[in-house]
C-alpha cells in the first residue's frame, strides 16, 4: 500500500449559495435517486439543499451522477422518511485553499457512560457518537479570500462545506463544518502563521470519482 504524502493534497471550501432555486425530486431510500432534469452536475461536486419536508434532507451533500437526469446524495439514506417535498438545490462553488501546512481530522468521537450493575461481573459501558473536530495549521495571509471567508464564519457561526483529496488518491472526502476557533501569531524572523479549528456537523461523504 502506497505512503501517501500531504504534498499536492486538494483542499477546498464553499458557502451557501445566494440563491437556492432550482427544483428536485427526492427518493425516501438508501442512496437517494434525485431527479432534476439537466442538472449539469459531475461526481465529486457539491449541493445545497433547502426547503425539504425531511430535516435530514437539507444542507450540504456531496453528488454522485447517474445520468444527465439522475444523481444521488453520498452516504445518505432517507429509508422510511416517506415522500419527501418541497426541496430546492443550487450548486455550491468550491475554492481551492493553498494556505495550508498540515491538517488534523477526527471524524467522529465516542463518549462512554457506565451503566453497570448489581447482577454484572465486569464494568459495562454504553457508547454515544459525539460530533467530530478538525484543524489546519497555515501560512497566515490577510488578503487571502479564503482566510477571510473562514474568520467571518466563524463570527457569524456559519456553516461552510470542505472537501480533501490527497494526491492519487480517487476518493474526494466532504465535510459540513462550522469554524471553532481561528488564531495567528507572528515572530520575528519567522513566517506568520495561523491555525483554525473546526466543528464538524455531518458524517464524511466520500465520493469515488471516476
Amino acid at each position: 500500500m502506497p505512503k501517501r504524502s500531504f504534498y499536492e493534497t486538494q483542499i477546498k471550501f464553499g458557502r451557501k449559495p445566494d440563491t437556492v432555486n432550482q427544483s428536485l425530486t427526492i427518493g425516501a431510500s438508501k442512496d437517494p435517486d434525485i431527479a432534476a432534469t439537466g442538472h449539469g452536475l459531475e461526481t465529486g461536486d457539491v449541493i445545497y439543499i433547502e426547503g425539504a419536508s425531511h430535516p435530514a434532507a437539507n444542507g450540504f451533500f456531496t453528488v454522485k451522477t447517474r445520468s444527465s437526469t439522475n444523481f444521488t446524495l453520498v452516504g445518505q439514506d432517507f429509508t422510511g422518511a416517506g415522500r419527501i417535498s418541497g426541496a430546492r438545490y443550487a450548486k455550491v462553488t468550491m475554492t481551492g485553499f493553498c494556505d495550508a501546512t498540515s491538517i488534523d481530522v477526527e471524524p467522529a468521537g465516542v463518549s462512554f457512560t457506565d451503566v453497570t450493575t448489581n447482577c454484572d461481573n465486569y464494568p459495562q459501558e454504553e457508547g454515544e457518537l459525539e460530533a467530530g473536530s478538525a484543524s489546519m495549521e497555515l501560512y497566515y495571509d490577510p488578503e487571502s479570500r479564503v482566510q477571510q471567508m473562514l474568520e467571518n464564519a466563524m463570527f457569524s457561526q456559519e456553516t461552510l462545506y470542505m472537501q480533501t483529496k490527497p494526491k492519487g488518491v480517487n476518493i474526494v472526502r466532504g465535510f459540513a463544518c462550522s469554524v471553532e476557533n481561528w488564531k495567528y501569531r507572528g515572530k520575528v524572523k519567522d513566517k506568520y502563521t495561523a491555525n483554525v479549528g473546526f466543528k464538524l456537523k455531518s458524517r464524511p461523504h466520500d465520493a469515488t470519482l471516476s
